[in-house]
């Protein structure tokens, strides 16, 4: 099997309807529910969105059964990405902050 990348038309809708409606869910479910206080705050949520979507929420075009279903493996879910350390700002060293810096 040979799989052919059709790249879609950008100013055309309706070109890859599961993508847009993919989005359109994400940004409905996910990005715009509430306002995040941090970067790592909105990616946490992500995870947890992507795991509902994926292994809880029923989907209509599967009978109403998650996507994760359809796979052998489901025990696999998103894992947030660990939260990454709050550099301080130093004032008058005219380059970014190193661990050497902080020290």
């Amino acid at each position: 099997m040979n799989p052919r990348r059709e790249p879609s038309s950008p100013h055309k809708r309706g070109t890859k309807p599961r993508a847009l409606h993919f989005n359109r869910t994400m940004k409905e479910e996910w990005l715009y529910v509430r306002a995040y206080a941090s970067d790592g705050e909105r990616t946490a949520a992500l995870a947890a969105f992507l795991n509902t979507y994926n292994h809880d929420r029923p989907h209509s075009s599967l009978g109403n059964k998650p996507p994760a279903s359809r796979v052998p493996i489901t025990s696999y879910r998103v894992q947030p990405q660990p939260k990454m350390l709050d550099v301080p700002q130093i004032e008058g060293l005219g380059h970014e902050p190193t661990l050497f810096d902080l020290l």
